[in-house]
């Protein structure tokens, strides 16, 4: 099967949204909140892998 898919995640963070952003483009960061690996490159058409996929 090969089909593209959407998927969309909504939720409320506490605090700033400057902050919230940078972590979660940030691996180190990000892998740090979801406690799982995460490989980002944080510019336009950068390639991520989070979640396991």
């Amino acid at each position: 099967m090969n089909k593209k898919q959407r998927i969309s995640l909504s939720a409320i963070i506490p605090g700033p949204p400057e902050a919230i952003f940078e972590a979660w483009l940030d691996a180190g960061q990000h892998a740090a909140f979801t406690g799982d690996e995460a490989r980002i490159e944080p510019f336009p058409g950068g390639t991520f892998n989070i979640w396991n996929g």
